[in-house]
């Protein structure tokens, strides 16, 4: 967590969406308000990768 900047906005990526809302809601009792789940994880990510 020492290597996450509290004041930026931060976004949690998995496969599926469920461990990253889990690092979320660490990350928020932690203090960390501006922490966002990519919804869906990678699975549902639909861009292409280089």
């Amino acid at each position: 967590m020492s290597e996450i900047d509290p004041s930026l906005e931060t976004v949690m990526v998995c496969r599926s969406g469920n461990r990253s809302a889990i690092a979320c809601d660490f990350l928020t009792s932690a203090g960390f308000s501006r922490v966002k789940n990519m919804l869906g994880g990678m699975n549902a990510w639909t861009w292409e990768v280089e």
